[in-house]
């Protein structure tokens, strides 16, 4: 599945929402295939749910989980409640429950319901969809974060700017992996054994298709 915060239909989050959800001058800076990694470094991560205090959560069953009502918060003045206000489970449920509600959003299930504060509150199915693309994000910065830090360290100040802006962080190739993997290349394990397997798998991947 691609990092873009779209799946499909009812578990793609709208446009109109989009610019609530990802509160910068131009949302497509950050979400698009082609933003770069630097404008993901600079994105305010305050600006996302906290996902360090993600705590488990008693989740129904599938049939009492998903209901056919249309979700509460699909107006684009009610979403921005999902940012600071609505508690995100971990990253392994998220992913599950999403599992689940692709099954569901093709039996005509719109919504889920999920519990905050001893009250279960219907949400769109979208709503997972926004959830795996923080995680998505935050691993993503961090990662970048540190390569950046790691350029600063090593004396290469000024080159991160042309680098980080030139590098897709979205990018991805079925051969030779996605950008995330240029993050190993920056920092002080480098050469270690791992890299140096993967360098020399995809050698003999670029061999073969030359």
């Amino acid at each position: 599945m691609s990092n873009t915060p779209t799946v499909n239909s009812g578990l793609d989050i709208p446009e109109s929402i989009v610019s609530v959800l990802f509160p910068i001058s131009d949302c497509g800076l950050l979400t698009s295939q082609n933003a770069s990694a630097l404008t993901l470094i600079n994105f305010n991560e305050k600006n996302l749910p906290n996902t360090t205090s993600a705590t488990p959560v008693t989740w129904l069953e599938n049939e009492k989980l998903f209901t056919p009502a249309t979700g509460m918060i699909n107006d684009p003045n009610k979403s921005s409640f999902l940012r600071s206000q609505c508690p995100i489970p971990p990253l392994s449920e998220i992913e599950d429950i999403l599992d689940k509600a692709k099954a569901a959003h093709e039996s005509g299930h719109k919504s889920f319901l999920y519990l905050i504060k001893d009250t279960h509150m219907r949400l769109p199915l979208w709503v997972l969809t926004y959830w795996k693309y923080v995680y998505t994000i935050k691993t993503h910065q961090d990662l970048w974060r540190r390569a950046k830090q790691w350029l600063h360290d090593h004396s290469f100040i000024g080159r991160d700017v042309t680098f980080f802006n030139a590098v897709p962080w979205q990018w991805s190739s079925q051969n030779l992996g996605d950008a995330l993997y240029l993050t190993k290349f920056l920092s002080d394990q480098w050469l270690g054994a791992e890299n140096v397997n993967q360098m020399l798998a995809r050698a003999g991947i670029l061999q073969e298709l030359h």
